[in-house]
């Protein structure tokens, strides 16, 4: 039996062993899909009811649950590993309403969460929300314990995959060995409208690449966040080739506008704001704002949502959320650390408008 088989049975069975109400479980098999995932309800729409769909992706800075720093144990369970003289904490409750308030207000189909602890921290987030979502999130390589997750109207008539990247390896000049290629993962769920269904009908990539801590001989850490990109290339790719519609979402650590680590993957994808019939100008993209201290601050746009070909004349609308006093009143970018602490998150949401013309072909 091939490896490819021995795979595929494996994620057959355990599909077969979980049932289609639950959420997807935590699954530690790299390239491996976690169990299908279909809610059986009245309420679900019919696929001629879902004309467009809104996709979010979000980094919620922390969506932590416990105090101390704690590692992944047990599939669902945490470790405490230190006391809670670290700078790990919950994120404070206002926060997370925050949160949940901008969510129900966006209303979107499919939410890209980066920085979530666990899955038990973002279902904890959903069950907050007017929506009813199903969550997913599998336990990824960050020291600090921030994972990808995504969560998924409940309404929706689709059978999900989840799939995990998290085990790719690679040679780290740096410290000679080969180590974790992706510093969170970068999963994806792929997207059917039926459970026999051969190829998905669209995929959804979750994002959060390196940081840009610098390294011993590499200045930000972009020699190791151009070769994740480089290797997402390649898996945009094995979709594309396939003739999948393809989005990729998420916190890219990089100036979008200005870096190159990622100039691989753009031969393969384009921004859904390029093509949107109603967008946000170049110069107004901001989604991040750093404010060393002493120095000056920097704006830039960190956050998106990348798009394959056949989908350019498909986007209604791309829009980077804008905060609020609780006034109502917009917030404006900020200045200064202390504006961008009264935000819920230091990172703005990206939000697109999709019709699903081109998605539902395969």
């Amino acid at each position: 039996m091939t490896k490819f088989k021995r795979t595929a049975l494996f994620a057959l069975l355990f599909t077969l062993l979980i049932p289609f109400t639950g959420n997807a479980q935590n699954l530690d098999c790299s390239k491996l899909f976690s169990a299908t995932n279909f809610v059986q309800s009245s309420q679900v729409r019919s696929l001629d009811q879902v004309k467009e769909l809104t996709i979010m992706t979000w980094n919620l800075e922390n969506l932590f649950m416990f105090q101390g720093k704690y590692e992944h144990d047990l599939p669902g369970k945490m470790r405490k590993v230190e006391g809670p003289n670290t700078n790990q904490r919950p994120k404070p409750e206002n926060e997370i309403n925050d949160i949940i308030r901008i969510i129900d207000e966006v209303a979107p189909d499919f939410v890209v969460a980066q920085e979530v602890e666990s899955l038990n921290a973002l279902k904890n987030a959903a069950d907050r929300s007017q929506i009813k979502f199903r969550t997913f999130l599998i336990e990824g390589n960050d020291s600090r314990g921030i994972d990808i997750g995504f969560m998924v109207k409940e309404d929706l008539p689709f059978y999900i995959r989840h799939v995990t990247y998290k085990d790719e390896m690679w040679l780290d000049p740096v410290s000679g060995k080969q180590e974790k290629l992706f510093s969170r993962d970068l999963p994806a769920l792929e997207i059917r409208i039926d459970e026999n269904q051969e190829k998905p009908s669209f995929v959804i990539f979750g994002n959060h690449a390196k940081s840009k801590r610098d390294r011993p001989h590499d200045p930000e850490s972009r020699n190791w966040r151009r070769n994740q990109y480089d290797r997402a290339a390649e898996l945009v790719e094995s979709y594309k080739k396939k003739g999948i519609p393809v989005f990729f979402a998420g916190d890219f650590n990089i100036d979008i506008g200005r870096d190159h680590e990622a100039d691989k993957l753009k031969e393969k994808l384009s921004s859904a704001f390029d093509h949107a019939e109603d967008s946000v100008p170049v110069d107004q993209r901001i989604t991040h704002t750093y404010h060393p201290r002493g120095g000056v601050t920097h704006k830039a746009q960190m956050d998106d949502i990348w798009i394959s070909e056949g989908l350019e004349n498909q986007i209604v609308s791309a829009k980077i959320y804008q905060y609020k006093y609780p006034d109502g009143a917009l917030m404006p970018i900020p200045e200064t650390f202390q504006q961008r602490e009264k935000q819920p998150s230091d990172h703005r949401p990206v939000i697109i408008r999709v019709r699903t013309k081109a998605l539902f072909r395969n």
